[in-house]
């Protein structure tokens, strides 16, 4: 009897001991991973604020201090999220563009002369993703168009004249950006459709080796070109009454001094358009000199640096 009492004592205290260190597990649960939890939320919400503060610092890296700002340039230059401000080609180009639909969909024929007898089957578009975006397929399906276009770089290229190429490129991104579903396709080469883009590299492998060397540039070029922009969306008149054309990459702040040696009276005028992480440079107006301030500016998109012959592919100039 007195055994039977004894081992339910220890049976009850066992069973003690297992609800004290579940309910010890529960307190460390609330106590330990709550903050945790609530720290994750806050981070999130840092991260949400902090995008939405870079987005907010990028549209107003143009901000003027004390002079009145160069208004025109978002009607220069059309915001990058808006896809359906491309212009119209003119009526010859849109023809030329037409007439290139054939050789622009099909994936089995290029314009690219080393693929006059047909491109080999693992390097066109699966059937069944001809029709889908890039952000409507896998990130191994991304990484087969990285692998498409490293081979057509390195067995398929022509090496042709970037003056000849270039207004072939055009008119395709055009037909492309024209006939993409407005739901869905982006700025990119080839509006973002998975098998024209496929083709673009096919037919063009010259420009997958400028986009490589000259990236910036050569999609601005592009915008401009394709009726997107204006060739002059990063020009500027400075508080002196000088032009400047903004580079990327750089953020500026220019200062003009009016005043003399006892008092200063002058005015600061900031101005960019490559984001927060963008290089920050000070230009003092009354020091610098014409030649100065042309090499310390941007490119000038009335003048294409590949279809003037200005540009080398291979020189990296």
């Amino acid at each position: 009897m007195i055994r039977d009492i004894f081992f339910n004592k220890w049976i009850i205290a066992i069973i003690g001991l297992l609800v004290i260190v579940a309910a010890a597990c529960v307190c460390y649960y609330y106590y330990a991973t709550l903050p945790l939890s609530i720290e994750a939320t806050k981070a999130s919400e840092k991260l949400n604020q902090r995008e939405t503060t870079q987005k907010a610092e990028t549209d107003n890296e143009a901000e003027v201090v004390d002079y009145p700002q160069d208004k025109s340039l978002g009607e220069k230059r059309k915001t990058l999220s808006d896809t359906s401000d491309i212009k119209n080609p003119s009526a010859e180009r849109q023809k030329a563009a037409t007439i290139s639909e054939e050789l622009h969909i099909s994936g089995s024929t290029s314009s690219n002369p080393l693929f006059a007898d047909g491109v080999p089957e693992h390097l066109q578009c699966p059937e069944e993703l001809v029709g889908f975006y890039t952000t409507e397929v896998s990130v191994e399906n991304l990484r087969k168009i990285g692998e498409i276009a490293n081979e057509v770089v390195e067995r398929y290229n022509p090496n042709r004249p970037l003056p000849d190429v270039w207004p072939q490129f055009i008119e395709a991104e055009i037909y492309y950006h024209a006939n993409a579903d407005p739901a869905k396709k982006g700025l990119g080469v080839a509006a973002n459709r998975f098998d024209w883009g496929i083709q673009s590299i096919l037919d063009y492998p010259e420009i997958v080796v400028l986009l490589r060397e000259d990236p910036i540039r050569a999609s601005d070029m592009m915008m401009v070109e394709q009726g997107g922009w204006e060739p002059d969306w990063n020009l500027h008149e400075l508080p002196d009454g000088r032009k400047f054309r903004t580079d990327n990459g750089f953020y500026y702040e220019f200062i003009y001094s009016s005043g003399n040696d006892d008092k200063f009276t002058g005015t600061i005028y900031s101005l960019g358009h490559s984001g927060s992480d963008a290089e920050r440079i000070t230009i003092d107006l009354n020091e610098t000199t014409d030649e100065e301030l042309e090499n310390l500016g941007g490119w000038n998109y009335n003048i294409n640096p590949y279809t003037t012959g200005l540009y080398k592919l291979g020189d990296n100039n």
